[in-house]
C-alpha cells in the first residue's frame, strides 16, 4: 500500500501549458492510500480516483458530492499524489501547447474552448481541473493528464472550493465499502485503465485483511469474476458456497454474491462422471441442455446457477445450511440398480418420473429396437413409440413408459434416488 505525503506545488500557471503531458511511473499495488492532508479553511478536500473516473468532494471528512470526470489517456496518464488548487479562472482563454511556435491562435471563451467554462489550476505546472467542449469524453481516459468535467459540474465545484483546497489523486481499481445499513462488505472493481498490473484474488484478499475484514469464506473464484468483469458497480463480497454431490463435497466449486449462487459446471460434471463411472474427466462435450453463452467463465471454468445445472443434468437440488450457518447446495443424482449392481447409466429425474436410456435398457434385456434420435422415436417390432427425449445424442423414455412397453417391473424411490430394474417376465 503506497502512502503519498509529498506535495508538489508550483508557481501560478501560464495558460499556454494547460494540457501539458506528464508521464509518470505508477506505483505497483492494488490500492493507494489517501495522503494525510488537511482540508481547506472551509473543511473541503478533493479526492480523485483515476480508474473510477470520479472526483469526490469531502467536507470535514464526509463525502458530500461525487462527479464523473475524464482522466489522462494511457499515453499521457494523470499523475498520482497530493497537490492543491492554486488559482481559479472563469471563462478562460485556451492557449494550445507551443501555439506561438506552431503558428496557432489562442481560443477565446466560448463553445469551442477545450477547457470549457472554468479552470481550477493545480500546484503541478500545467495540471488543472476544467470543463470541456467534448462532453462525450467524460467517463473516458482521453485527456493529456488534466481532469475534465462537465461544464455545469466544474462551475458548481468552482463555486464551492477555493484556493488552497487539497486535491489527492489515487489509483484504486478495487474499492472496499461497508454498507451503511447492513454492515456488509462490498467491492467495486474498475478497469485498470493504465494497465498497472494484473490483479489476482490474493491481492484483494490482502487488501481486505489489511482492513481487518474476515476473509475465511471469501471466494477466490468469485473475486476473479469481479476482476474480469470490472463493472464499476458496487457488489457484495463473494463468499464460498458449499457444493455437495451426493455425499461428496466439491471444494471450491461454488460461490455466492448476495442472493445469487454460482456453481462450477466443470467440477460438477467431473464428479458426476467419476461417481457414476460414465466417462473420464474430460468435459469438453457439454450437455446440450446447457447454454454455454449464459455461463460466467472464470479462468476457463464455466459457472451456472444451481437450478440451471440441476435441470440440465437431471439432478435433484436441495438448499442446505452448514453447522456454522453458512449456505450451501446439495445435488442428488439417480442411481440405476439391477440386481446387486449399480449400472453406469445417466438417468435424469424429471418431475415424478425418471428418464432412462432406451439403447442401454434394450441391450441389458436383449430387446430388438430401432432408435431414431432425430425424431425422438423408438421402433419396437416395427411399431413407432413416441414421447422420447434425446439427451446428448441418446434417446430416453420415462421409466413407467419403459415398464409398460417391455413388461419389465421398474420401481422408483424418489427419496433414496434409486431406480430398481426387475427381472424380465
Amino acid at each position: 500500500m503506497i502512502r503519498f505525503t509529498r506535495r508538489a506545488f508550483g508557481p501560478p500557471i501560464v495558460l499556454a501549458a494547460l494540457l501539458g503531458t506528464f508521464l509518470v511511473a505508477l506505483a505497483a499495488g492494488p490500492t493507494h492510500a489517501v495522503a494525510d492532508v488537511r482540508a481547506d479553511a472551509n473543511g473541503y478536500e478533493i479526492i480523485i480516483n483515476i480508474p473510477a473516473r470520479e472526483l469526490h468532494l469531502y467536507r470535514d471528512g464526509i463525502k458530500v458530492k461525487t462527479y464523473p470526470i475524464g482522466v489522462g489517456s494511457v499515453v499521457s496518464p494523470s499523475r498520482l499524489g497530493t497537490t492543491e488548487i492554486i488559482n481559479s479562472v472563469a471563462h478562460p482563454t485556451y492557449y494550445p501547447p507551443d501555439w506561438y511556435l506552431r503558428g496557432l491562435q489562442p481560443i477565446p471563451p466560448g463553445p469551442d474552448n477545450p477547457v470549457g467554462t472554468r479552470w481550477l489550476g493545480l500546484g503541478w505546472p500545467g495540471y488543472g481541473i476544467h470543463g470541456t467542449n467534448r462532453p462525450e469524453s467524460i467517463g473516458t481516459a482521453s485527456s493529456a493528464g488534466c481532469i475534465r468535467m462537465y461544464n455545469e459540474d466544474v462551475e458548481e465545484l468552482a463555486s464551492i472550493v477555493g484556493i488552497g483546497t487539497p486535491v489527492t489523486f489515487v489509483y484504486e481499481p478495487v474499492e472496499v465499502h461497508t454498507d451503511a445499513l447492513t454492515g456488509r462488505i462490498m467491492l467495486r472493481v474498475h478497469r485498470d485503465i493504465y494497465r498497472v498490473r494484473d490483479l489476482e484474488p490474493s491481492d484483494v484478499v490482502g487488501l481486505l485483511a489489511a482492513r481487518h475484514i474476515d476473509t475465511d469464506r471469501v471466494s477466490p473464484s468469485g473475486i476473479k469474476m469481479l476482476l474480469q468483469q470490472a463493472s464499476g458497480q458496487l457488489v457484495l463480497l463473494p463468499t464460498e458456497l458449499t457444493v455437495v454431490l451426493g455425499d461428496q463435497t466439491l471444494a471450491g466449486a461454488g460461490f455466492r454474491i448476495g442472493a445469487r449462487e454460482y456453481v462450477s459446471a466443470d467440477r460438477l460434471l467431473r464428479a458426476l462422471q467419476s461417481v457414476l463411472g460414465t466417462g473420464d474427466a474430460d468435459v469438453t462435450t457439454w450437455p446440450e441442455e446447457l447454454d454455454l453463452s449464459r455461463a460466467a467463465e472464470v479462468d476457463g471454468e464455466r459457472f451456472f446457477d444451481p437450478e440451471t445445472l440441476a435441470s440440465a443434468l437431471g439432478l435433484a437440488l436441495e438448499q442446505t445450511v452448514g453447522p456454522d450457518g453458512t449456505p450451501g447446495v446439495r445435488f442428488r443424482f439417480t442411481r440405476v440398480r439391477y440386481g446387486d449392481t449399480f449400472l453406469p447409466w445417466r438417468a435424469y429425474r424429471e418431475h415424478s418420473w425418471v428418464l432412462l436410456p432406451v439403447a442401454d435398457f434394450a441391450q441389458l434385456y436383449g430387446f430388438d429396437v430401432e432408435i431414431d434420435t432425430d425424431r425422438e422415436v423408438v421402433y419396437v417390432a416395427g411399431r413407432p413409440v413416441f414421447g422420447g427425449r434425446t439427451i446428448d445424442g441418446a434417446l430416453y423414455l420415462p421409466h413407467d413408459r419403459l415398464a409398460a412397453l417391455f413388461g419389465v417391473p421398474i420401481s422408483w424411490d424418489p427419496t433414496g434416488m434409486v431406480v430398481t430394474l426387475g427381472t424380465r417376465s
